[in-house]
């Protein structure tokens, strides 16, 4: 009687195969998660900057709004400028750092002006992933905050 089954010359082949698939993908899958995380970071700061800006130019709680940078932690604060009530801190992941924060005016914090959404503070932020890929932020006087 005969039995079916894989030799074990087959079962080494599917398994080779198996192998080299493995090896070829892992790499691109670590890359495509270190640029995510760098793109998911950069969008998070362009939105506390944008949240910032609209507190301030709608008024909310007759405050004005603000985003402090600290380059060393890895860390930016939303908040006002008056009261630590309202502060939010914000962590970049462990593999995003902030490798330039060049602002005009008022050293690393990008104030609002109410009404306006104006900024006194013009400059770029600039983030690297551990890849060292890079994702930059601008921010203008007219408090454009977008993507460089």
């Amino acid at each position: 009687m005969k039995y079916k089954a894989f030799s074990f010359l087959e079962f080494t082949i599917a398994i080779a195969v198996l192998l080299i698939i493995i090896t070829y993908t892992v790499p691109k899958m670590a890359n495509y998660m270190f640029s995510n995380q760098l793109e998911v970071a950069g969008e998070g700061v362009i939105h506390v900057l944008r949240k910032a800006q609209a507190q301030s130019a709608t008024q909310v709680n007759d405050e004005i709004w603000q985003v402090d940078f600290d380059e060393v932690a890895g860390t930016y604060t939303f908040g006002s400028s008056d009261e630590a009530t309202y502060d939010i801190v914000y962590t970049l992941p462990g593999t995003v750092s902030f490798t330039d924060v060049t602002l005009t005016g008022a050293g690393d914090v990008v104030i609002f002006d109410q009404l306006t959404g104006a900024s006194a503070t013009d400059g770029t932020i600039e983030l690297t992933g551990s890849d060292g890929s890079t994702y930059s932020i601008s921010i203008n006087t007219k408090g454009h905050v977008d993507k460089s």
